[in-house]
Order: structure tokens, then C-alpha cells, then sequence
């Protein structure tokens, strides 16, 4: 006959647990951090650090605020100085319009009376001018009227008849019987041979003659008529009658 033996119950909360090695150090690891000794350390370290960059900041902060202070006075004055002198110079400027007034006037009349003498000096200058303007003028009149003869001649002369006419007037003030060569633009030229009047004298072609005039050779000289050169002679006659005129009217 077999005997059996029952052990007594084991009391659950006298139960114990097992616990493998893995176990207990994945607990280990899982619990509140331990920080050893140098890592605490290290922070208090950078701690301080922080504490001296706040404090420096603020230390700087502090200077820039009393700065800022000093500067806004500093502003304040200026401003104050400046309102100080516009009130002045508004003060001196009133002092001065009634202190000045006698002495404005007197500078005036003294600026009028020298205006008036440069304005007679300059009416007197304007005379003398107007004057010699008058001359001037009277010498470019004539100018212009012998120009205008000059034209009118010119255009004048411009005929065959005309041309020949002005050939024999010039004929008649020789008296040497010598032969006779006369000489003409070559525009006269041309009108000589187209013409049927003639002309008793060997008439020939010359560049240095110009239109309306003829220079006669013979055998003792020549005689120039030219009407250029009449031209010039009738302009002399006419500007020595206007000198001689102003001369006795100056």
C-alpha cells in the first residue's frame, strides 16, 4: 500500500517570486536615474556660466538705460538752448529794425544820390553813343544806296544797245588817232556779236573786266571804264560830301 504525503498550502501572499538575472536588470535600468558625482558637477559648472552672461547683460542693460538717460537730457538742453537763442535773435532783430531805421535811411539817400549820378553818366555816355550810332548809320546808307546803284546800273546795263551805247560814250573822250582795241566782260561779248549796231573799234574779250563797263587801249594809253570802278569813284564822292557834312555840324 502506497503512502502518499501532501504538502501544506502555500499562502499566496507569502508567495515568492523568481526573479532571473535579465529581469533584475532591466529593472535596474528602468528605475530613477542616479547622476554620479562628475556629471553633477558639470552642471553646476554651466550653471554659473549662465548666471555670469545673465548678470553681465543685465549689468550692461542697466548702462544702456542710463545712457539713454543722460542723452535725453542732453537733448533737453540742447533744445532748451536753441529756443533760447531764436528767442534772441528775434529780440536783437526788433532792437535793431528800430535802432536801424535812421541809419537805413541815410544809407538809402546816400544809395539814391549814387544811383542818380551813374544814371547820368550813363544818359551822358548814351549821347556820345547816339551820336557816333547817327555817323555809323549815315556811313551804312550809303552803303546801302551804293549797293542799290550799283544793282540798279548793273541790271541796267544789260541790253545790247545799252552795252554798245556805253562803248561809244567812251570812244568820244579819245582823240589819238591810234588804233583802238576795246575790252569787255565776256558777257558784253556775246551781246556785242549778237547786236547789229556797230562799234568802230577792234572790240576783244577780257576775264578781268566785269559786266556794264570796257577799258580802252590806244596807241599813246588807255582809258579805264570800268563800271566797277565809276562805282567806287561815286561812293568816294558821296561819303567825303557826308564827312565834310558832320564835320561842320559837329
Amino acid at each position: 500500500m502506497k503512502t502518499v504525503i501532501h504538502s501544506p498550502k502555500i499562502d499566496q501572499s507569502r508567495k515568492v517570486a523568481v526573479v532571473s538575472q535579465d529581469e533584475r536588470h532591466l529593472e535596474k535600468l528602468s528605475g530613477p536615474t542616479v547622476l554620479e558625482s562628475e556629471q553633477k558637477l558639470t552642471i553646476d559648472e554651466d550653471n554659473q556660466h549662465f548666471q555670469i552672461i545673465i548678470d553681465d547683460l543685465k549689468k550692461k542693460n542697466l548702462e544702456l538705460e542710463t545712457r539713454n538717460k543722460q542723452l535725453q537730457k542732453s537733448y533737453d538742453d540742447i533744445t532748451i538752448q536753441h529756443n533760447e537763442v531764436i528767442q534772441g535773435i528775434e529780440t536783437l532783430k526788433s532792437q535793431a529794425e528800430k535802432e536801424g531805421q535812421a541809419i537805413a535811411q541815410k544809407n538809402a539817400e546816400k544809395e539814391v544820390d549814387e544811383k542818380k549820378t551813374e544814371w547820368i553818366k550813363i544818359i551822358e555816355d548814351l549821347k556820345g553813343n547816339a551820336s557816333n550810332a547817327l555817323f555809323d548809320t549815315k556811313e551804312d546808307c550809303v552803303d546801302i544806296a551804293y549797293t542799290a546803284v550799283c544793282r540798279i546800273i548793273g541790271e541796267t546795263a544789260a541790253t545790247r544797245e545799252q552795252v554798245s551805247s556805253i562803248i561809244k560814250e567812251t570812244l568820244k573822250h579819245i582823240t589819238s588817232n591810234d588804233k583802238q582795241v576795246v575790252y569787255v566782260s565776256a558777257h558784253d561779248y556775246q551781246l556785242l556779236a549778237e547786236s547789229n549796231d556797230i562799234v568802230d573799234a577792234n572790240v576783244m574779250l577780257s576775264n578781268e573786266i566785269g559786266h556794264g563797263g570796257c577799258i580802252v587801249k590806244f596807241g599813246s594809253g588807255k582809258l579805264d571804264a570800268r563800271l566797277e570802278l565809276q562805282l567806287e569813284n561815286l561812293k568816294k564822292i558821296l561819303l567825303d560830301t557826308h564827312n565834310s557834312s558832320d564835320g561842320k555840324q559837329r
